[in-house]
């Protein structure tokens, strides 16, 4: 049978209905934020997603997810491999902290074969919309994160074209958002 929008099976990509998970001690049902954590929508996490998540106690309690589509998460920025494993690869740097490691749950993975690099978390790009500027942060892993050739120590200020070395990879870092433009920033002309 053909829905409006689509198959049967393309709306319930769009809404799911997920049954009661008692826990194994008992009938302790776990709060709206454990539920949300838990709920994947069309095969991402709910946190990824606008979803509405609803429930409904009763003899069984049922969680009905409805997204609204992705959120607003837009590119700030890129970090171009130059040299080392994956050479001539770019990812995407986005708002907020940006965990950079080897392990494909990172924010940004740079899996292209250089061990020297972290699964979890060796470094962390951060991108401040309030003040429309990018810092690099160290995570203390035993691989040293190099900025422009210096140690990164401490939260460090970082510039378009800037250099960054982890491991045996190099990363050109590109910038979009900065002083004349931030996605989030209001069109409206500045008053005198």
């Amino acid at each position: 049978m053909t829905y409006p929008g689509g198959s049967r099976d393309d709306r319930d990509e769009d809404t799911r209905i997920l049954p009661n998970r008692s826990t194994a001690g008992g009938d302790q049902r776990g709060t709206l934020a454990d539920i949300q954590r838990q709920v994947r929508v069309a095969g991402r996490h709910s946190a990824d997603t606008d979803a509405t998540v609803s429930y409904r106690t009763g003899q069984d309690e049922t969680i009905f997810v409805s997204p609204a589509g992705p959120k607003f998460d837009p590119v700030v920025g890129w970090l171009v491999v130059t040299s080392g494993p994956g050479r001539g690869q770019f990812r995407p740097v986005f708002y907020g902290q940006n965990a950079i490691g080897r392990g494909p749950d990172q924010r940004i993975c740079i899996d292209f074969g250089d061990q020297g690099i972290s699964r979890e978390a060796h470094a962390f790009i951060i991108y401040d919309e309030a003040q429309r500027m990018f810092f690099i942060r160290d995570n203390g892993k035993s691989n040293l994160v190099r900025h422009k050739g210096n140690l990164v120590l401490m939260p460090t200020e970082m510039a378009d074209r800037d250099e960054i070395t982890i491991g045996e990879t190099s990363l050109l870092f590109v910038a979009l958002c900065n002083s004349t433009f931030d996605w989030l920033a209001t069109n409206a002309p500045d008053k005198a």
